[in-house]
This record gives C-alpha cells, sequence and structure tokens, in this order.
C-alpha cells in the first residue's frame, strides 16, 4: 500500500515554495529597482551640475560584444557614441550618438578602455573629487623674501577650446594623462620693471608651448607688492630700468658678433672658391 503523505509535510513544502516565490519576486522587483536607481544617478551624474567635460564624436563600435544596452542588449557595429566625463566618483559615461541629444541611450563598455578608463582602474578616485582643481594665486612673505615662486597650469589635452586652469603643486605632480601641464617661475621682484620683463619672457616661453590664452590672462604684474611713487620705488625702478639696458645690449652685441661671423665666413668662402690666375703667360710682339 502507498504510503500517505503527512499533512504537516505537505504544508511545509507549500510554505517553501511560497518562499521561494516570494524570494525570487524581491529579486525581480529588486533588479528593477537597481535599474531605476541607476538610471536616476547617471541622469545626474551628466547633468550640467555635475559634468566635467563631455567628448563629441569619441569613436563607433568597431566589434560585436564591445558594449551593451541598459536592457542587455549588445550595441551593434558601427553605432557612433560620445562620452561624458562626471566629477562624481570621477566617472566616465558612454552615450549612443555623436553628441548628447534626446536619442542618446546609455550604452555599457564590456570590452576595451581608454586611457581614462585605465588610469581610474590603476587609482580609484575619492567621491566627489574633481580631476584637478583650480587654484587661486597668493604670495606669501616667504616667496616675497626669495623673490620668485613657481606657478602651475593645465588644460585638456583633446580639447583646444576648453579653458587653462591654475592649479596647485599637488595637482601638478598628479598622475593625469588627459591634461597638459605647465610650471612657471613668476618673478617677484622688487623692482617692478625688472619682474614685468622677467614674467613677460615666462609668459611667452609658455604661449610657445601651446598655452596661449595666458597672453592674455595673465598680468606680468601680479603678486608685486612693492611700494608705489616712492623714493625706494623710484630707485629700484632704475635698477631694474638699468639691468633690463644691459640686457638689451648684451642682446644686440651678441647680435652684432654673429653676423660679424657670418660676414667673415661668406667672404672666406668666396675667396676659395674664386679661380686662380692663369700660369701661361702671353709673348711679347
Amino acid at each position: 500500500m502507498p504510503k500517505k503523505k503527512r499533512k504537516g509535510f505537505l504544508k511545509n513544502k507549500k510554505f517553501k515554495s511560497d518562499r521561494l516565490r516570494g524570494y525570487a519576486r524581491k529579486v525581480v522587483l529588486g533588479q528593477r529597482l537597481d535599474k531605476v536607481t541607476k538610471r536616476h544617478n547617471l541622469d545626474k551624474m551628466i547633468s550640467p551640475e555635475f559634468t566635467d567635460r563631455v567628448v563629441n564624436n569619441a569613436g563607433v563600435v568597431e566589434n560585436y560584444g564591445d558594449f551593451k544596452y541598459q536592457d542587455g542588449s549588445l550595441v551593434p557595429i558601427g553605432e557612433p557614441y560620445h562620452i561624458h566625463y562626471s566629477k562624481i566618483e570621477k566617472t566616465e559615461i558612454y552615450m549612443t550618438g555623436k553628441s548628447h541629444d534626446e536619442t542618446s541611450l546609455f550604452i555599457e563598455r564590456l570590452r576595451g578602455s581608454t586611457n581614462f578608463g585605465q588610469y581610474v582602474k590603476q587609482k580609484k578616485p575619492k567621491k566627489g573629487e574633481t580631476y584637478l582643481g583650480t587654484y587661486k594665486f597668493e604670495v606669501n612673505k616667504k616667496q616675497q623674501k626669495i623673490g620668485s615662486t613657481y606657478r602651475y597650469f593645465a588644460k585638456q589635452a583633446n580639447n583646444l577650446k576648453a579653458p587653462i586652469l591654475e592649479i596647485s603643486k599637488t595637482d601638478f605632480s598628479k598622475i593625469s594623462p588627459f591634461y597638459n601641464k605647465i610650471r612657471m617661475k613668476w618673478s617677484l621682484s622688487l623692482s617692478k620693471e625688472l619682474m614685468r620683463k622677467k614674467n613677460l619672457e615666462e609668459i611667452e616661453n609658455a604661449v610657445d608651448k601651446g598655452f596661449s590664452s595666458l597672453e592674455f590672462s595673465l598680468n606680468p604684474d601680479e603678486g608685486y607688492f612693492g611700494e608705489e611713487d616712492t623714493a625706494k620705488q623710484s630707485t629700484l625702478d632704475k635698477v631694474g630700468h638699468l639691468i633690463v639696458e644691459s640686457d638689451k645690449k648684451k642682446k644686440k652685441k651678441k647680435k652684432k658678433k654673429k653676423k660679424i661671423r657670418r660676414a667673415s665666413n661668406t667672404q672666406s668662402t668666396t675667396s676659395t672658391t674664386q679661380t686662380a690666375p692663369s700660369s701661361g703667360g702671353g709673348g711679347a710682339y
């Protein structure tokens, strides 16, 4: 005779199946909630308030399986994409389309990475940390005593229209592959004329290295702490003027020497290339 199943056993089995259904329902709801939360977070990350920069025409999908949509389906080959760089946790966010519009969709990169992506993998950023923070230039007594200090500037490497930022020494020493950086020795001479001359030379060097807007944005007298309209300042300016004039004279002398050397080299070259007179003498008639 077949054994009768106990009522307690059936109740226990039913309880387990209901429990599993409840657990599965929670998992599905949790996944849906995660998607909604993730979408909300992504929308916040790419908002103007939290966007650090946007790279349009960043590329196209080259291989099937490199990217996926939020629903899990793979992005087809040839689909163009752009990249948002968010200030929140230094996040790199990919979206479809050459530039952002209402049809752009969030996509996730599965294979490969940009220089920025490799950098983030090597060094996880702190929450809310910006790439390179702006710095306000200020002069302290120690720098005044020395008569000079250093200033640091950075600009985005892949965006020619991006503004140049003045940054701190700490940020200058950070590894940041998507920024070009430069250091300038800034004069704090008591003579305003001498200070202006030296700082203009530094600005010219920076312009030659690609930081062209510094020519218009930097004041060569910035940081000057000397006294204005005093006998002492007048003397200092005279000394500075003499130094400037002395430098000009030295440059002129160097140019003259170069011209003389070139002229002498040209004459020597000309004399050696001239043909010698014929040795055969003509007979008298």
